[in-house]
């Protein structure tokens, strides 16, 4: 069970030693902070301060809860997507969505796994949310994907990461990470 929890935080870090020095897409911190997942924000999910109960009446119900202790971090399962509180922190250390059935929402607009990088630009480009759409192309794990990344300061303490696959153009995983 230990050897689980470790290698799941070691997923989890990937990303952020991969992307750590990209530029992001800024948003103000108040949009930021209001970007919903499936429904609710960062804020309303800190709000809970890692209350099972309250974090699944905002999510619906987990298939699986697993307390890590080392780095006291609650993670919830529910299907392919995946929530880590950390206790230590008071606050929500990462959010995975790899399917379509869960979304984020950005100043209104509504973003899923599936959605081609075209429908993308145009939500989000072109003075929409943002003037220009940045577009990284990465090499994560040894695969090539483009990236974007959304954040609302300079001190890149969290961030969206939205992966989306050079072949298709389809996004295939949206990410929030807390670093640090």
């Amino acid at each position: 069970m230990k050897t689980f929890a470790l290698i799941i935080l070691f997923i989890l870090s990937l990303p952020i030693t991969i992307f750590a020095q990209l530029e992001a897409n800024m948003l103000s911190c108040e949009s930021f902070f209001g970007i919903e997942f499936n429904g609710a924000s960062i804020q309303q999910l800190n709000e809970t301060h890692g209350d099972q109960h309250q974090i699944q009446q905002l999510l619906g119900d987990a298939d699986d809860i697993q307390e890590i202790v080392g780095p006291e971090t609650t993670v919830f399962q529910f299907g392919s997507n995946r929530l880590s509180y950390s206790s230590l922190h008071n606050e929500i250390s990462a959010f995975i969505i790899n399917d379509a059935n869960w979304s984020i929402n950005i100043a209104d607009v509504s973003i899923e796994v599936g959605m081609s990088l075209q429908q993308l630009e145009h939500v989000l480009g072109y003075g929409n949310v943002f003037d220009d759409l940045v577009v990284h192309d990465v090499n994560s794990q040894n695969d090539p994907v483009k990236l974007i990344l959304i954040a609302c300061n300079d001190y890149g303490v969290e961030s969206f990461q939205i992966e989306i696959n050079p072949n298709s153009l389809l996004i295939t995983k949206i990410s929030y990470y807390v670093y640090g």
